[in-house]
């Protein structure tokens, strides 16, 4: 009997239907998830019911090109040497997906409150940038060794790698700042979460650039001591205030919009960036704590210099006294 399943588990067409099943299994798991976080996301309900269907099209798009890459790879190896074939299954997936990732992105863009002209700005540069990577696309999938000598230089690879990293992460930060800015959220909080998706942006390009340049294990870890006691002696105070930035992130003893005191320094925190926080200074020369129209830069290494008010945070009210002189006249028997 188990003889009988394995042999039958050996025919083309049993592992090609298993494969389909599999495909639409983690397909519709995926759907799934991706309606569910549309459902949890704080948007309004017109955008919710655009955001669903573009979800179920993606999919059933995505297991349509699974299901002719299974089913129809063997015939097009019987036309075309297999080399050939892999190279025209890969470019007419990849326009496949490029029309897709452009429409989607177009409807994305047009579902923004934004002005008409700067509108057709972004899809212009959405509809140019995806047109040039699919060009390198190709590019790399069809041109020939003789032809293409110049990507054997290590250099020039590895350039057109960062390139190309970098042009994948700026359109995604781009995206997610422009989903961020369409949450109906506070203003504050969408601010800290485009700081925040910048900052994972800067740092995700930074992991990529280390095996891209670094090479094998040991070159990092040689070029990451290296750098790292470079920093350490020379950017001490830099590190400082990233420490501080850490430190003011995770224990969060101010945020936006309250009012501190440090050293000499009191204002209004207007952002936290990552070597320093901004304020809108007060006191000084004015009294009644008012502002003084100045902005100040606070750098991040103070924190651990110096003792930090919250004008804010516990206790909304400030004590304050007012001194009240009273006069007894005293009158004579």
């Amino acid at each position: 009997m188990l003889e009988n399943i394995l042999t039958a588990l050996r025919d083309p067409l049993i592992q090609k239907a298993i494969g389909s099943g599999i495909a639409f299994i983690l397909l519709l798991l995926v759907i799934l998830l991706g309606r569910r976080f549309i459902n949890a996301s704080k948007i309004d309900a017109p955008k919710k019911a655009l955001y669903r269907p573009w979800i179920d099209r993606t999919g059933l798009l995505v297991f349509c090109l699974i299901l002719i890459r299974i089913w129809t790879y063997d015939y097009w190896a019987e036309i075309f040497p297999p080399s050939v074939t892999s190279k025209l299954i890969t470019s007419g997936l990849g326009l496949i997906l490029l029309v897709l990732v452009v429409f989607l992105t177009r409807r994305l863009i047009h579902a923004q409150k934004i002005e008409v002209d700067k509108r057709h700005q972004y899809n212009r540069w959405v509809t140019y940038g995806f047109i040039f990577l699919y060009a390198l696309i190709l590019v790399r999938i069809w041109v020939s060794s003789d032809l293409f000598e110049s990507f054997k230089n290590p250099a020039v690879e590895k350039l057109l790698k960062s390139g190309i990293a970098f042009g994948f992460i700026y359109l995604i930060l781009l995206f997610v700042r422009r989903f961020i800015n369409s949450l109906k959220i506070d203003i504050q909080k969408r601010h800290q979460y485009r700081t925040r998706a910048s900052y994972i942006a800067t740092l995700v390009y930074i992991l990529i650039l280390i095996p891209i340049w670094a090479g094998t294990t040991q070159q990092w870890a040689t070029v990451l001591s290296v750098m790292g006691a470079g920093v350490a002696l020379a950017l001490h105070e830099v590190l400082l205030n990233i420490a501080g930035w850490v430190y003011i992130v995770i224990s969060r003893p101010y945020r936006a919009g309250d009012r501190i005191e440090m050293g000499t320094i009191r204002g209004d925190v207007i952002d936290i960036r990552l070597f320093q926080t901004t304020l809108l200074e007060i006191g000084n020369w004015v009294d009644g704590d008012q502002s003084t129209g100045r902005v100040v830069h606070l750098p991040h290494g103070q924190i651990f210099r110096n003792p930090l008010y919250n004008y804010t945070k516990g206790f909304e009210f400030l004590w304050n006294e007012i001194a009240i002189l009273v006069c007894v006249q005293q009158f004579p028997n």
